[in-house]
């Protein structure tokens, strides 16, 4: 790719906060970056890292840790409704 190119590729991706990639290319794949790491001492209703209501591509991680949980408490990681 030229430098022109890439250029007009970095700018689209910091206006649309994502990295574009095109076929073939060895970059981290398009689409948003999802991350959420979650510690909490005691879980006494419901703690939930990341709620997305809808995604079609993209890269999802979340890693939660608690001490206790109380005996209705909860820990939700990723809650998606729909995918795809």
């Amino acid at each position: 790719m030229n430098a022109d190119f890439n250029l007009v590729r970095r700018i689209l991706e910091v206006v649309h906060g994502q990295p574009i990639t095109l076929k073939g290319e060895s970059r981290a794949p398009s689409g948003p970056v999802l991350i959420s790491q979650m510690e909490t001492d005691d879980v006494v209703g419901s703690a939930t890292g990341i709620i997305v209501q809808r995604m079609s591509r993209g890269r999802i991680a979340s890693a939660v840790k608690s001490q206790r949980i109380e005996r209705d408490g909860k820990i939700i990681g990723i809650q998606i409704d729909e995918i795809g």
